[in-house]
């Protein structure tokens, strides 16, 4: 959040809202707001746990990079994961959707329309040959009830370039359209358990 003018300034609380409950017109207000409309994540409320769930993804994915020969760090992660986005995002404008970019809200990282087709495409992307990849229990969730429509595309073999500023090409695009789990095996590899006291 932006501090100063407009903003929260010294306060710990900035009111988003004019004084008749229209939005103040100021470009990160509009932009939270729009988060939290489109939010469509585990909510924190109902679950605290699904918080932790990010941070418990992050280090599976590094044990299962590790197991796989390789060294992650957060920088080659990130630039992997941008790579693999944007090999995505070619993928299916070559077939003629438009895509937008929902990753921060929804739990897909693409939106993919073409005439009066939906693609949900969640994108992973590996340096290695991509066979095992992690999905969240929301992700899951939301394959499970929206399969017919839901892309898993993994994009593998990914080159990575330079330590202190690593840069990404290459790979290879690998589709399973629609997402089918039970193709595939869909293991629990971390649990919450919630104790009575």
């Amino acid at each position: 959040m932006p501090a100063g003018k407009n903003a929260f300034g010294r306060a710990n609380v900035c009111y988003v809202y004019e004084s008749n409950g229209t939005p103040k017109q100021m470009p990160w207000v509009v932009s939270v707001l729009d988060f939290i409309r489109d939010y469509a994540r585990e909510n924190l409320l109902i679950n605290p746990q699904s918080e932790a769930a990010s941070i418990v993804a992050q280090e599976i994915e590094d044990e299962i990079e590790k197991a796989a020969g390789f060294q992650s760090n957060s920088k080659i992660r990130k630039v992997v994961e941008l790579h693999a986005m944007r090999c995505a995002r070619v993928e299916f404008e070559k077939r003629g959707y438009e895509i937008a970019d929902h990753s921060a809200r929804k739990p897909y990282d693409l939106l993919g329309k073409k005439s009066d087709e939906t693609k949900y495409i969640e994108v992973k992307g590996a340096q290695g040959d991509g066979l095992d990849v992690f999905l969240t229990a929301g992700e899951v969730k939301f394959i499970e009830e929206n399969g017919a429509n839901c892309v898993l595309c993994v994009v593998h073999g990914i080159s990575v370039n330079g330590k202190r500023i690593p840069k990404a090409s290459g790979g290879q695009v690998s589709l399973n359209e629609p997402v089918v789990l039970s193709d595939g095996i869909l293991q629990p590899i971390a649990f919450t358990f919630r104790r009575n006291k």
